[in-house]
């Protein structure tokens, strides 16, 4: 993106495949970024808001009600890139024509927040000058307005990781910058030693780590109809004593089983892990009993917590 190029990144650790084609390898690149780290003068995804959206939008130069700019980091200006191209009606990738402006636009909305977005084409990297983190081209949307969490100064971009065809991790992979279209995210516990909130933590695009890991991988099928990733729901506990941790923090920590009926709560497309939403939503179907164990287990229903 013109002298440089999108960062989100303090380390970037890279493992090598078996490529695409014979005799070539690729990278599985592993990002390691803390959010409160110096904001550059280029465009930056650096402290994206990581949601399951089919593509990336950033702030752009113009953007009304965006709220300030984080930590210093300035708006996406176009004119500074000399590879930025606007999509015009036929090149859409994933957002709609708009015939009175030819333009690509979309509008988005979830939770009394909103964005407005024209749809783009860049150069991008994850690394400063791109010498580490492979360039690729990608789509995005130019937010030309925002409200909600998506003007808050915690986040600068919207980095949309679903199973879209304009997703980072499925455009690496198409341009064949990644053995396969797949990525990782891990969050580390905030720290506010400093006096101000500091978070990290690592994502990787095209394989998935497990050196860092507390607790073993559970797999789970992808039941997904669309871009959102859902999966069928076997069993729902409360495990008494709780705990931020999926692993129990305390010995016999017990598990009470909720006897729900598992054909209602997976009817549909199944149950989305991630839909965008600041809330976790339950059927209905689970109310009852969910208030009978809750109860029992802290003494009180759940709407009095």
């Amino acid at each position: 993106m013109g002298k440089e190029y999108l960062e989100m990144v303090v380390c970037i650790v890279k493992d090598e495949y078996p490529g695409l084609s014979s005799a070539s390898t690729i990278t599985a690149w592993h990002l390691l970024f803390l959010n409160n780290s110096r904001a550059s003068s280029s465009p930056s995804f650096l402290n994206p808001l990581f949601s399951p959206r089919p593509f990336p939008a950033h702030a752009t130069q113009g953007c009304r009600h965006c709220g300030k700019n984080y930590r210093g980091d300035r708006y996406f200006d176009p004119s500074l890139s000399s590879t930025y191209r606007e999509l015009r009606c036929g090149q859409c990738v994933s957002f709609d024509c708009q015939k009175k402006t030819h333009q690509c636009l979309r509008d988005e909305s979830e939770e009394g927040s909103r964005w407005v977005a024209r749809e783009a084409a860049d150069r991008f990297s994850f690394s400063p000058g791109g010498a580490a983190f492979p360039a690729f081209d990608l789509a995005f949307g130019c937010q030309r307005s925002a409200s909600g969490h998506f003007r808050t100064p915690q986040a600068d971009a919207v980095l949309g990781l679903a199973a879209g065809s304009a997703a980072p991790a499925t455009e690496m992979f198409k341009q064949e910058k990644i053995p396969q279209p797949a990525f990782g995210i891990c969050f580390g516990p905030p720290d506010r030693s400093g006096g101000e909130e500091v978070r990290a933590g690592a994502m990787t695009f095209g394989a998935v780590r497990v050196d860092h890991r507390e607790s073993p991988m559970v797999y789970a099928a992808d039941v997904r109809r669309g871009s959102q990733y859902a999966v069928r729901v076997e069993a729902v506990y409360f495990r008494e004593g709780g705990g931020r941790k999926v692993r129990p923090e305390r010995p016999r920590q017990k598990l009470h089983r909720i006897n729900v009926d598992l054909k209602h709560l997976n009817e549909g497309s199944g149950l989305v892990l991630d839909s965008g939403t600041a809330d976790t939503y339950l059927s209905t179907s689970l109310e009852e009993k969910f208030q009978a164990v809750f109860q029992k287990l802290v003494g009180q229903e759940w709407l009095e917590y």
